[in-house]
């Protein structure tokens, strides 16, 4: 009986101390998610991403164009914290696209790719991308940019955002001038472009050059000619 009794004992206390002790959770990650990694234009600078953590973490770059700040956060345990992470770097004038990773250690180590790129943002015309090799991702792409406009047009439009003050966009032909031509600040803009119909029995060619912070991405415009009677 006392036998009996020593082994309840025994397994009373084993399952106490397995009640008792704690549920240790440990998980890390990039806000928002991106699996592409984050992309940076040419004349891009800065930008941002969220650590959420549940434990102490410190962060190394792996890649010399970019610097990242913080480097380490301390998060208490049983807490977890959602820190803002700034990317900075200066623009792209390598003329190939640059690409390193933010890389977080704490219990698990995470990292996110940031790759900045030779073009600045032209959101309109559209961009057409091919890749360099077998992958396709944002380390081997590029991009051009160009539209086909009719033998009668008289206008069209470009639409981009720099991030650099000072921009201009210029054209090579008279046929194909843009409204404005000086951007003094960073941001959004849709500019009108004067098209004077072609008359010739020849498709021709017109490149609108946008210029910020020392890089250039150009526009290719061609208009059909009109049409034999």
């Amino acid at each position: 009986m006392k036998t009996r009794i020593a082994t309840l004992l025994i397994a009373l206390s084993a399952l106490t101390a397995c009640s008792d002790a704690s549920f240790e959770a440990h998980q890390s990650f990039f806000y928002p998610q991106k699996p592409e990694g984050m992309l940076l234009y040419a004349d891009q600078t800065t930008d941002t991403t969220n650590v959420y953590s549940l434990d102490s973490w410190t962060a190394t770059t792996e890649g010399d164009w970019f610097d990242i700040s913080p480097k380490e956060c301390t998060i208490p345990v049983g807490m977890a914290k959602l820190t803002h992470m700034t990317l900075t770097t200066t623009p792209n004038l390598s003329g190939v696209n640059r690409s390193g990773r933010m890389v977080v250690k704490s219990h698990d180590t995470i990292s996110q790719l940031a790759c900045q790129c030779t073009w600045l943002n032209i959101i309109y015309p559209f961009a057409n991308y091919t890749y360099e090799g077998e992958e396709e991702s944002y380390a081997t792409r590029k991009a051009t940019f160009s539209q086909t406009l009719p033998f009668d047009a008289v206008k069209t439009e470009v639409r981009f955002h720099t991030y650099s003050s000072g921009a201009t966009l210029r054209s090579d032909v008279e046929w194909l001038q843009p409204a404005e031509t000086a951007f003094p600040e960073a941001g959004n803009y849709t500019v009108k472009v004067q098209v004077q119909p072609n008359a010739a029995k020849e498709k021709r060619v017109g490149r609108l050059t946008l210029s910020s912070a020392g890089v250039s991405s150009v526009i290719t415009v061609e208009q059909l000619p009109e049409p034999e009677q």
